[in-house]
Protein backbone atom coordinates (compact mmCIF):
# COMPACT_ATOMS: atom_id res chain seq x y z
CA UNK A 1 0.00 0.00 0.00
CA UNK A 2 1.53 3.41 -1.51
CA UNK A 3 0.26 6.93 -0.06
CA UNK A 4 2.15 9.79 -0.32
CA UNK A 5 -0.15 11.27 3.16
CA UNK A 6 0.88 7.93 4.79
CA UNK A 7 4.63 6.71 2.99
CA UNK A 8 5.26 4.43 6.22
CA UNK A 9 1.86 2.85 5.19
CA UNK A 10 4.00 0.51 3.04
CA UNK A 11 6.62 -0.80 5.36
CA UNK A 12 3.50 -0.88 8.61
CA UNK A 13 1.63 -3.41 6.05
CA UNK A 14 4.36 -5.59 5.64
CA UNK A 15 4.24 -8.39 8.48
CA UNK A 16 7.69 -8.88 9.07
CA UNK A 17 8.65 -4.93 9.34
CA UNK A 18 5.73 -4.53 11.93
CA UNK A 19 7.10 -7.51 13.75
CA UNK A 20 10.45 -6.30 13.93
CA UNK A 21 9.38 -3.09 14.83
CA UNK A 22 7.45 -3.59 17.61
CA UNK A 23 10.61 -6.52 18.41
CA UNK A 24 13.26 -3.31 18.68
CA UNK A 25 10.66 -1.34 20.29
CA UNK A 26 9.11 -2.97 23.12
CA UNK A 27 12.10 -4.79 24.09
CA UNK A 28 13.03 -2.36 26.52
CA UNK A 29 9.72 -3.22 29.13
CA UNK A 30 9.76 -6.66 28.10
CA UNK A 31 13.29 -7.65 28.60
CA UNK A 32 12.89 -7.24 32.10
CA UNK A 33 10.35 -10.04 32.41
CA UNK A 34 12.78 -12.32 30.11
CA UNK A 35 9.37 -11.67 27.27
CA UNK A 36 9.86 -11.28 24.05
CA UNK A 37 7.68 -10.34 20.68
CA UNK A 38 6.76 -13.59 18.76
CA UNK A 39 4.49 -12.23 16.22
CA UNK A 40 1.78 -9.60 15.48
CA UNK A 41 -0.45 -9.25 12.82
CA UNK A 42 -3.12 -6.27 11.88
CA UNK A 43 -6.32 -6.78 12.64
CA UNK A 44 -8.12 -3.81 10.78
CA UNK A 45 -6.46 -0.57 9.26
CA UNK A 46 -9.03 2.18 8.65
CA UNK A 47 -7.76 4.92 6.39
CA UNK A 48 -9.38 6.88 3.90
CA UNK A 49 -7.14 9.44 1.92
CA UNK A 50 -7.09 13.12 3.00
CA UNK A 51 -8.38 11.86 6.47
CA UNK A 52 -6.50 9.82 9.46
CA UNK A 53 -5.26 6.38 9.85
CA UNK A 54 -6.35 4.21 12.13
CA UNK A 55 -4.90 0.28 12.87
CA UNK A 56 -5.59 -2.47 15.69
CA UNK A 57 -2.43 -4.87 15.58
CA UNK A 58 -2.79 -7.90 17.95
CA UNK A 59 0.83 -8.52 19.16
CA UNK A 60 1.73 -12.35 20.25
CA UNK A 61 4.10 -11.70 23.01
CA UNK A 62 6.06 -15.00 24.98
CA UNK A 63 8.56 -15.78 27.46
CA UNK A 64 11.85 -16.61 25.69
CA UNK A 65 12.28 -20.66 25.28
CA UNK A 66 8.25 -20.63 25.72
CA UNK A 67 5.89 -21.63 23.32
CA UNK A 68 2.90 -20.18 24.78
CA UNK A 69 2.55 -16.60 23.62
CA UNK A 70 0.07 -14.23 25.24
CA UNK A 71 -2.18 -11.53 23.43
CA UNK A 72 -1.69 -7.94 23.75
CA UNK A 73 -4.00 -5.81 21.85
CA UNK A 74 -2.69 -2.22 20.60
CA UNK A 75 -5.04 0.74 18.98
CA UNK A 76 -2.33 2.65 16.68
CA UNK A 77 -3.07 5.92 14.95
CA UNK A 78 -0.54 7.09 12.51
CA UNK A 79 0.50 11.02 12.34
CA UNK A 80 1.75 13.45 9.39
CA UNK A 81 4.70 15.09 10.57
CA UNK A 82 5.57 15.68 14.37
CA UNK A 83 1.93 15.51 15.09
CA UNK A 84 2.72 11.99 16.60
CA UNK A 85 5.75 13.15 18.92
CA UNK A 86 3.07 16.41 20.10
CA UNK A 87 0.30 14.22 20.83
CA UNK A 88 2.56 11.46 22.79
CA UNK A 89 4.38 14.05 24.54
CA UNK A 90 1.75 15.77 25.78
CA UNK A 91 -0.10 12.44 27.02
CA UNK A 92 -0.48 12.12 30.45
CA UNK A 93 0.53 8.33 30.79
CA UNK A 94 -0.29 8.23 34.29
CA UNK A 95 -3.72 8.19 33.77
CA UNK A 96 -3.83 5.12 31.14
CA UNK A 97 -4.33 1.38 32.50
CA UNK A 98 -1.44 -1.22 33.06
CA UNK A 99 -1.58 -3.81 30.33
CA UNK A 100 -0.53 -7.14 31.13
CA UNK A 101 2.59 -6.61 28.82
CA UNK A 102 4.85 -3.37 28.07
CA UNK A 103 3.90 0.38 28.19
CA UNK A 104 0.31 1.87 27.79
CA UNK A 105 1.40 3.93 25.54
CA UNK A 106 4.05 3.76 22.54
CA UNK A 107 5.73 6.51 20.19
CA UNK A 108 6.98 4.86 17.01
CA UNK A 109 8.97 7.81 15.93
CA UNK A 110 10.02 5.92 12.48
CA UNK A 111 6.54 5.35 11.40
CA UNK A 112 5.52 8.09 13.16
CA UNK A 113 2.65 6.67 14.97
CA UNK A 114 1.64 5.92 18.47
CA UNK A 115 0.02 2.77 19.81
CA UNK A 116 -2.03 2.22 22.90
CA UNK A 117 -2.03 -1.30 24.70
CA UNK A 118 -5.38 -2.54 25.42
CA UNK A 119 -7.53 -1.38 27.09
CA UNK A 120 -6.72 2.25 26.39
CA UNK A 121 -7.77 4.18 23.50
CA UNK A 122 -8.23 7.74 23.19
CA UNK A 123 -11.21 7.29 21.03
CA UNK A 124 -13.07 5.39 23.96
CA UNK A 125 -11.72 7.10 27.46
CA UNK A 126 -13.98 5.29 29.53
CA UNK A 127 -13.34 2.12 28.21
CA UNK A 128 -10.53 0.81 30.92
CA UNK A 129 -12.90 1.79 33.68
CA UNK A 130 -15.43 -0.83 32.38
CA UNK A 131 -12.82 -3.85 31.90
CA UNK A 132 -11.60 -2.94 35.22
CA UNK A 133 -13.69 -5.66 38.12
CA UNK A 134 -12.10 -3.36 40.91
CA UNK A 135 -13.54 0.05 39.22
CA UNK A 136 -16.81 -2.16 38.68
CA UNK A 137 -16.98 -3.46 42.06
CA UNK A 138 -16.59 -0.12 44.23
CA UNK A 139 -19.48 1.34 42.35
CA UNK A 140 -21.88 -1.39 43.62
Amino acid sequence: MQDSEFPQLREITQPENLAQMLRRCLEPALAASDMDVQSCAIDQLHYKPGGDCRILLTVNICRRNDEAPASQIFFGKLFRSQRGKELFDACDRTKLASPPFGPAMLYIPDWEMVLWAYPNDPNLPGLSAMVDAEKILALA
